[in-house]
């Protein structure tokens, strides 16, 4: 592994250590046959978000609304999967699982849907942005064209 990449590392685990005394997390207990895992969407402010997406190179911002409400603006880099589409759950199961998720709607329903399906998905690594792009666009933050 190079330096930078374990600066990289480094760098995100020294945020999400900084950030998880202030976020605001869902837990949710999952029951199958044999087996009891618990769940855990961790909430970040667009202010959060914004960091932990900039620090590492191992993140994938992904943005799971509508064909419609992407028009109107996508946070910078994002991956676009629509929830409602029928093959959602096909598309997340060919993500890469090394990666962290930070994962926004409208207003935080459905991204966090969609992070409890990443879960089931086989990926243990990712965040929801608390208000969606509504937050985001409050906050002033940028957004570009799609």
């Amino acid at each position: 592994m190079k330096f930078s990449s374990k600066f990289n590392i480094l760098n995100l685990l020294f945020v999400l250590a900084i950030f998880s005394c202030q976020t605001n997390t869902q837990q949710t207990t999952k029951t199958t046959d044999t087996t009891t895992a618990t769940q855990r969407v961790v909430d970040l402010t667009p202010t959060q978000f914004k960091a932990i997406a900039a620090k590492a190179d191992n993140i994938v911002v992904l943005d799971v609304r509508t064909p419609k409400e992407v028009a109107q603006g996508v946070i910078p880099g994002a991956k676009v999967i629509d929830f409602y589409s029928d093959n959602f759950k096909v598309e997340l199961g060919k993500l890469d699982k090394s990666k962290t998720y930070m994962v926004y709607c409208k207003s935080g329903g459905r991204s966090s849907k969609a992070c409890k399906a990443l879960e089931d998905a086989g990926i243990s690594s990712y965040h929801n942005l608390k208000g969606g792009i509504t937050a985001w666009n409050k906050a002033g933050l940028e957004t570009v064209a799609k």
